[in-house]
């Protein structure tokens, strides 16, 4: 529904000169990105919250010793608390039961990763890049265009003084983007596990949503 939003404000010529266009354009980029986050921590917690209270869900995927470990560590809070990053709790998941960790290296995690980063610089304006600590609004802005540099196309709202982050990057090809890897880190979980995704109900919203 965003990426449909900030299109059609995108594709109307008068938006880019209309204040209350490019703030409502924005308000949907954003909001894509929180929930774009939400989604894929509410999804892994549901997964392990799903072993306890609902292990039936998985009787044809997961042997019966590794629900029990599973739903086990998540009675004792691992990694039920906010101190585990959405990354570390699905690859705990993917520990407990045997099976091959994501690679930190490929994506669609890397994506997650600069997913969850902008997350966080819009929310704290504490990027943790992993090479410095004190950066400036302008070097935040080159780090965000060096790591999503080709992956989607830049708000047509905005110019060249503007800055890629927030400004350039906040457009309805990012919110396709975010999709795309949120979608990707949840089926690529899954297929691992081998059970069908919540979403999957959806699958052809989604479809359609890449489409536009």
């Amino acid at each position: 529904q965003f990426a449909k939003l900030a299109r059609s404000v995108e594709e109307n010529e008068n938006s880019r000169f209309d204040v209350q266009d490019f703030s409502g354009h924005r308000s949907y980029c954003v909001s894509a990105i929180l929930s774009a986050a939400a989604f894929l921590e509410s999804t892994i917690n549901e997964f392990f919250s799903d072993t306890l209270e609902y292990p039936e869900r998985f009787s044809d995927s997961i042997q019966d010793n590794t629900l029990s470990l599973l739903s086990k560590m998540w009675t004792l809070g691992i990694p039920r608390t906010a101190t585990y990053s959405i990354i570390e709790k699905y690859q705990i998941a993917l520990n407990i039961a045997g099976l091959r960790e994501f690679d930190l290296s490929k994506n669609p995690i890397q994506d997650l990763v600069t997913l969850i980063k902008m997350r966080n610089a819009l929310i704290h304006f504490e990027p943790s890049w992993h090479d410095t600590k004190d950066l400036t609004s302008q070097q935040i802005s080159k780090k965000f265009q060096s790591a999503l540099r080709g992956k989607f196309l830049e708000n047509p709202l905005t110019g060249d003084n503007n800055p890629f982050f927030p400004d350039k990057c906040l457009s309805a090809s990012m919110i396709q983007w975010l999709l795309k890897t949120i979608i990707s880190v949840a089926d690529q979980f899954s297929e691992k596990f081998e059970f069908i995704p919540m979403h999957e109900k959806i699958r052809n919203h989604i479809e359609d949503a890449l489409s536009v």
